[in-house]
C-alpha cells in the first residue's frame, strides 16, 4: 500500500469518526470545518495515485498538505477556521500549480 493511501485512509478514518465525536455538536462551526478538512484531506490523498487529467497534471497531494496546515493556523493562530483552512487551500493550489507544472515538464 503507498504511502499516501495510507495516510489517506487515517485521515478519512479519522475525519469520520471526528463527526461522532467532535462535530457531534452543530453549535460550533469551526470543529465542523477542521473535521470536514480532515476527511477532505484524506479524499484527496487517496486520488494521489489515480490516473485521472488533474492528478497527472497537479501534485494534488499539496493541496491536502495546505488543508491540514490551515487547520491550526486557522484554529490557533488566527482564531477563525474558515479563514485558516481557506488560506491553507490557497497555498496548496499554488504548490500543487508550481510542483505539478515541473514535474509535468520533466517527463
Amino acid at each position: 500500500m503507498p504511502f499516501y493511501r495510507l495516510i489517506g485512509a487515517v485521515l478519512v478514518t479519522c475525519g469520520i469518526l471526528g463527526y461522532f465525536t467532535v462535530a457531534d455538536e452543530l453549535r460550533h462551526t469551526g470543529e465542523f470545518i477542521g473535521v470536514s478538512s480532515v476527511l477532505l484531506a484524506g479524499i484527496i490523498l487517496l486520488m494521489v495515485d489515480s490516473r485521472k487529467k488533474i492528478t497527472v497534471k497537479l501534485a494534488i497531494q499539496w493541496i491536502a498538505f495546505g488543508l491540514l496546515a490551515g487547520i491550526p493556523i486557522g484554529g490557533i493562530v488566527l482564531d477563525n477556521m474558515f479563514l485558516g483552512i481557506v488560506l491553507g487551500i490557497a497555498a496548496g493550489v499554488i504548490l500543487a500549480f508550481m510542483l505539478g507544472k515541473i514535474n509535468a515538464s520533466g517527463k
